[in-house]
């Protein structure tokens, strides 16, 4: 899948043989998408040891068409009220702190709605337990995810605002275990008539500093500058709460927001709540910076999508063979990131991505893409990870000038390997 970019079997596939090869591993039900995402985690348990480490869980979902599935498929159900046939994903990447190298992922939970489900107002959702809801699956995946990471010496939990939850912040910390997460609830303060928004819009701003925001999706690229504020707080549990015996009263927290200045459309407005203590601005800017991470999870979407290796159009037809694809895809995603990230590592040799053949064949095109002068040149060591992911990006299009030109990202890097695969299939039947 990585070789061919893309999660479409009969694309990916160099041969009718191993199409069929494919399509009889993904239809076998002995095949378990959960033993699939284990090696996965195994890997990354192994490489956090000894490391801190970010954790950023998000969901995303997986729309296929429904004209050539089976209704009564268990496997896939209602993805909305916009209507839409398949399944949620929410995966949990790791990250290491310091670098912010892309180390793997610690869990992965896909789950579909059932066919008969009652709705919301049928099952008194407000008053379910907590356990009952789908939101339970930010606060499990972060208690996997701590099991999974036991060898990391510190874990700090990052979620946008869905996952805003009074339990999160009650049940997921503990000596080593911290969470940084968006504020979607104005929450009432705890012994006090105030409202959380209130009592930070009251503080005194403690910093400003300007940001270069570049462009993506909708958003234009700008110079921006962010106003900072942070101040403990004293979040009270909500009233009529289903875990009154289980959780306490009130928690401490800290709030730090970040607020543009002088925008009035879509201007940056972030209010973050943490376990850590915020007692002064370079922990405050620390956090934020380490918020700022969580748009890795939105790129590896991006990649197991129409950016990238096309999940939702596989030819596949049944919901137990598309969701252990979705792992295969997945992981894939995570490996064409992973390459991103490490464009300037040298601490790591090449053969950690690449085969003998490929290194060869790399030697063989560098030169190539280098021009006369010093800056034109691979700047890294030979057969660095650094030096063979410069070589991909120039194939991607990337035009090599790493002080003038925006580094390679995950659209040059996708190319880059379909070209570099392509070439690498002429050259092994030479």
């Amino acid at each position: 899948m990585l070789s061919g970019q893309t999660a479409i079997l009969h694309r990916c596939c160099k041969s009718r043989k191993e199409y069929v090869s494919a399509c009889r591993f993904f239809n076998n039900t002995r095949v378990e998408q959960s033993n699939i995402a284990k090696a996965l985690t195994e890997q990354t348990s192994k490489a956090v040891a000894g490391k801190s480490v970010i954790v950023i869980q998000d969901t995303t979902t997986f729309n296929f068409d429904a004209e050539y599935l089976d209704d009564s498929d268990q496997e896939l159900g209602k993805l909305g009220s916009e209507g839409g046939h398949g399944f949620f994903v929410h995966p949990s990447i790791v990250v290491e702190q310091e670098s912010g190298n892309l180390l793997g992922a610690s869990d992965l939970y896909i789950w579909n709605r059932k066919k008969a489900a009652p709705g919301k107002s049928e099952r008194q959702y407000q008053k379910q337990p907590i356990e009952q809801k789908e939101s339970y699956r930010w606060i499990s995946a972060s208690q996997r995810s701590k099991e999974i990471l036991k060898q990391a010496t510190s874990i700090l939990f990052i979620a946008d605002r869905e996952s805003d939850i009074y339990e999160e912040f009650a049940w997921i910390p503990d000596e080593r275990s911290d969470v940084l997460i968006r504020c979607k609830e104005n929450r009432l303060l705890y012994n006090s008539k105030q409202k959380l928004y209130e009592s930070v819009s009251a503080q005194t701003e403690s910093a400003s500093i300007n940001l270069f925001i570049r462009e993506a999706n909708k958003r234009e690229s700008r110079q921006a500058q962010l106003g900072i504020k942070y101040c403990p707080v004293a979040i009270a549990r909500p009233k009529n709460h289903a875990h009154k015996e289980t959780i306490p009263a009130y928690i401490d927290l800290y709030v730090i927001e970040v607020k543009e200045k002088g925008r009035t459309r879509k201007p940056i407005n972030w209010i973050l709540l943490t376990t850590i203590p915020v007692n002064n601005i370079e922990i405050a800017l620390h956090l934020i910076k380490c918020y700022a991470m969580r748009w890795q999870i939105e790129l590896v979407f991006g990649t197991m999508k129409t950016k990238g290796l096309r999940l939702e159009d596989s030819e596949l037809e049944d919901g137990r063979a598309l969701k252990s694809l979705t792992v295969m895809t997945f992981i894939t995603a995570l490996q064409i990131n992973q390459l991103r990230l490490a464009r300037n590592d040298t601490r790591q040799k090449a053969n950690v991505v690449f085969d003998e053949e490929q290194i060869k064949l790399l030697h063989v095109l560098t030169p190539r893409f280098e021009g006369n002068t010093q800056l034109q040149k691979n700047p890294y060591p030979k057969e660095s990870l650094a030096w063979g992911i410069w070589t991909i990006a120039r194939l991607g299009g990337w035009k090599g000038y790493s002080k003038s030109e925006s580094p390679p990202g995950n659209k040059t890097m996708f190319e880059g390997w379909k070209v570099f695969n392509q070439i690498l299939f002429g050259w092994e039947l030479n």
